[in-house]
């Protein structure tokens, strides 16, 4: 159960913040926003991650140092974890990595996309092994191998980089590198 915020003052001190905005509860002109309050930047993570794992608010999550402040065009909820602990708990939302994202076969194939893409030798590098072989598995050896790229990929978002990558869609990917779009 969460509570609109109306008094600012109640909202409890903490050391983070984190700030949700929840399309599924748009209303009207006034976008809403879900304020948790965390007691540690770890705790802040875990709520951060369960967000994340939201498809309706995955787009606008951040933590912050500060509590919300009054606007005429935010709605805030507050979410503290004595009423919505779900929220505050490891995998308490889990993580849905079959579902498309921003184009993609799944959120790792589109992470590791988007780190040859920001990288020019990734991307020379992965350019010339699709060339030879479109399937995606020299792809996905050198991927696997280059040690920089399963450390950058999620932000330490999740605890196991190296599963998710076993998700990736490798030929997809391969795809996409071969055949970039403008």
């Amino acid at each position: 159960m969460s509570d609109r915020i109306s008094d600012y003052t109640t909202i409890p001190k903490a050391p983070y913040y984190v700030f949700a905005t929840d399309d599924s509860h748009i209303n009207g002109p006034k976008t809403e926003v879900l304020v948790f309050p965390c007691a540690s930047f770890a705790e802040a993570r875990i709520v951060k991650t369960n967000c994340d794992n939201r498809t309706d608010i995955a787009d606008f999550v951040r933590i912050v140092e500060f509590p919300p402040v009054p606007s005429l065009s935010i709605q805030h909820w507050l979410m503290e974890k004595n009423e919505c602990p779900i929220w505050y708990e490891v995998d308490g939302i889990p993580f849905k990595a079959s579902q498309r994202h921003n184009g993609y076969a799944n959120i790792a194939t589109y992470n590791v996309s988007l780190v040859i893409d920001n990288d020019h030798f990734y991307t020379i590098t992965a350019r010339a092994i699709v060339k030879d072989d479109p399937s995606g598995e020299t792809l996905k050896h050198f991927v696997l191998r280059e040690s920089r790229i399963p450390n950058s990929l999620f932000d330490q978002q999740f605890a196991n980089e190296r599963s998710l990558l076993d998700l990736v869609d490798w030929k997809e990917l391969a795809n996409d590198i071969a055949n970039p779009t403008p």
